[in-house]
């Protein structure tokens, strides 16, 4: 009988063994996961900071594009027009008769559409 009483002794130190293997094993893990989780935290904080620096970046030289391009179009149509108003003064008569025709024709197709 004295086999049998130190069988169930010797399985209940074995099964504490385990267990306490298992409890240190899953402590080691949780600290591994937790580093790499820091790890992983600060990589996409990093991106993150990248990613809003490009925005930025982007948002900036979009910007002064489209202030440049305005200006350009602005000196474009003032030139323009001050070649316009320097043609029609200097000969102002083939202007003139654009216009009539041009009002001629418009007269016309209203008065058709009346009818």
């Amino acid at each position: 009988m004295r086999k049998n009483n130190h069988r169930p002794d010797k399985i209940h130190e074995a099964l504490e063994l385990l267990n306490e293997a298992a409890r240190d094993k899953r402590e080691e893990l949780y600290d591994r996961m937790e580093g790499q989780y820091d790890e992983l935290r600060h990589l996409f904080n990093d991106a993150s900071g990248n990613v809003r620096k490009s925005a930025a970046n982007l948002k900036n030289r979009t910007e002064d594009a489209l202030h440049e391009g305005q200006e350009k179009i602005g000196r474009f149509a003032h030139e323009k027009g001050e070649e316009v108003d320097r043609s029609v003064h200097e000969n102002p008569w083939p202007f003139l008769g654009g216009v009539a025709v041009a009002a001629f024709v418009l007269g016309y197709r209203f008065s058709s559409r009346k009818k």
